[in-house]
């Protein structure tokens, strides 16, 4: 696993916001109003990205699944803007998004 990117963001709407200029979705953070943990990370294979998200023994996921992403979309810093802004990084490509409290993981493989 490669760490891409860890930073935070603001959250008064419960998420991280991510899109463009064109769409907008809001992706929960498990916890709701408080400053996210975002996470980019990328696995050199799918097994090895399921190895981090989920218990071999039990077979119990460590995050919550939200869904895959893909093509080009930016991770903002603050979930409740009204007007489209300069994201606080750019993404492109297909990226599993699983969220945990007060965490939001992009994974990339």
């Amino acid at each position: 696993m490669e760490r891409i990117d860890m930073f935070t963001t603001t959250s008064e709407l419960g998420g991280v916001l991510i899109g463009n200029k064109d769409w907008q979705v809001l992706v929960p953070n498990g916890y709701g109003d408080c400053t996210t943990t975002v996470h980019i990370l990328k696995f050199a294979s799918f097994e090895e990205c399921e190895d981090f998200i989920k218990d071999k023994d039990t077979g119990k996921f460590y995050y919550n699944y939200f869904t895959l992403v893909k093509g080009s979309f930016g991770i903002y810093g603050y979930d409740a803007t009204k007007d489209y802004s300069k994201p606080r990084v750019e993404l492109n490509g297909s990226y599993q998004i699983y969220y945990s409290e007060k965490n939001v993981y992009f994974m990339l493989y």
